[in-house]
């Protein structure tokens, strides 16, 4: 290889691993990703600096041309980022799995308990000679902050009048 060649694959691969930097900066990329990629800028930062290392290691290997040899490289680690990457759709799509079941057993607990809830409030209204009205802006009240029960008013709501 040139001169020229190693100078721009160098110049290429302190591109790439800036740009991977920026990434992980502004948040795009998460950080156990970008250890992998910043591992391989600078592998190539390194290859393209010291050309000598792939010839030598090329020849460690018996492999007689650099060229094969880099390419033989760039298709293991593709073939590892693609294994990585399956094992990890792997896990988010059992997290999914399981947070689905989740939200729909979630979700049969409060239909179930919607029934009671009704029933309950219907005899309530009952014993306090509430309205219909009264009983539905009750309910609203109620579903805008199920964490504290609302208590039934004495003398009535604010905005209706008592018969006398």
């Amino acid at each position: 290889m040139s001169l020229r060649a190693h100078i721009s694959i160098l110049l290429l691969a302190l591109l790439t691993l800036g740009f991977i930097l920026q990434l992980v900066r502004r948040h795009r990329l998460k950080a156990k990703y970008s250890v992998l990629w910043v591992s391989l800028g600078l592998g190539l930062a390194i290859l393209a600096s010291a050309p000598m290392l792939l010839e030598r290691f090329s020849d460690l290997v018996g492999i007689k041309t650099p060229a094969f040899t880099f390419l033989l490289m760039a298709i293991t680690f593709l073939l590892v980022l693609a294994l990585h990457f399956s094992w990890e759709l792997s896990r988010l799509e059992d997290r999914t799995r399981a947070l689905a079941e989740e939200c729909a057993l979630l979700r049969e607990r409060v239909e179930r308990a919607a029934p009671e809830r009704e029933a309950e409030t219907l005899l309530r209204s009952a014993g306090n000679g509430t309205t219909d009205h009264e009983h539905l802006v009750g309910d609203e009240r109620r579903a805008e902050t199920p964490e504290r029960p609302r208590e039934p008013q004495q003398g009535g709501t604010a905005g209706a009048q008592q018969a006398p």
